[in-house]
C-alpha cells in the first residue's frame, strides 16, 4: 500500500482534508492514554498507601469483594468507558501535552491521590473518636492464619479504606472521559 491511501480516500476520495481527521484522530489518541495512565497510576499510588496503611495500623486487609469491585467493575467497566470519547468535531490551535512528567498530567495525578489519602486519616480519625469503637487487631486478638487473609478485612478500618479507594477510582475516570478540547465527552459518544 501507498502513504498517499490513506489520504486518497474518505471524504471526497482526492482530498488531503484527511490529514487533518488523521491529526484529529492522534491528538484524540495521545489525550486518552494520558488519560488511562493517569488512571492507573492513581490506582497504584492510591492502592499502594491505603494498603501499606492498614497492614501497618493493624495486620488488616481489603476484603475479596473490594478485589473483584475494583478490578472487575471498575478496572475493565470505568476504563472501557474512558477509552469511548471519539475526537472532537474540528483540530484544536494547540497539541495535548505529551510528557508523563508534565505539570497537567503529575496534577492530574496528585490532586485524587492526595484527595483519597486525606479522606482516609480523617475517617479514620472521626472513626477512632467514637466511643464505641475498638481497633481491631486479627492476627491477637482473633488469631487470624494467614490462610485466612481475606477475613482481615470485615471491620471498619477497611471498609474506610475501601469507600475512599474506589470513589478515587471512579472519580479518576469519569474525569477523564470529560474528553476537553482533544476528545468529545463521553456523554456524547451514544
Amino acid at each position: 500500500a501507498s502513504m498517499v491511501s490513506p489520504f486518497a480516500t474518505g471524504r471526497d476520495g482526492k482530498s488531503l482534508l484527511t490529514v487533518v481527521d488523521l491529526i484529529r484522530e492522534g491528538r484524540a489518541c495521545l489525550a486518552t492514554n494520558l488519560a488511562t495512565y493517569q488512571y492507573f497510576i492513581v490506582y497504584a499510588f492510591t492502592l499502594t498507601t491505603i494498603r501499606t496503611m492498614l497492614v501497618v495500623l493493624a495486620a488488616l486487609s481489603l476484603g475479596e469483594y473490594v478485589w473483584l469491585t475494583m478490578d472487575v467493575g471498575i478496572g475493565i467497566v470505568m476504563v472501557w468507558t474512558m477509552l469511548q470519547s471519539k475526537p472532537t468535531k474540528e483540530l484544536c490551535n494547540y497539541r495535548p501535552t505529551a510528557t508523563l512528567l508534565g505539570l497537567r498530567t503529575i496534577t492530574g495525578i496528585v490532586f485524587p491521590y492526595v484527595t483519597a489519602i486525606v479522606a482516609v486519616v480523617v475517617a479514620e480519625a472521626m472513626l477512632w473518636s467514637q466511643p464505641w469503637y475498638e481497633q481491631l487487631k486479627p492476627l491477637d486478638d482473633i488469631h487470624l492464619l494467614p490462610a485466612q487473609w481475606m477475613l482481615r478485612g470485615d471491620n471498619y478500618d477497611s471498609a474506610i479504606g475501601m469507600i475512599a479507594l474506589i470513589l478515587a477510582l471512579v472519580n479518576t475516570a469519569y474525569v477523564n472521559t470529560y474528553g476537553g478540547r482533544f476528545r468529545q465527552n463521553i456523554l456524547w459518544n451514544w
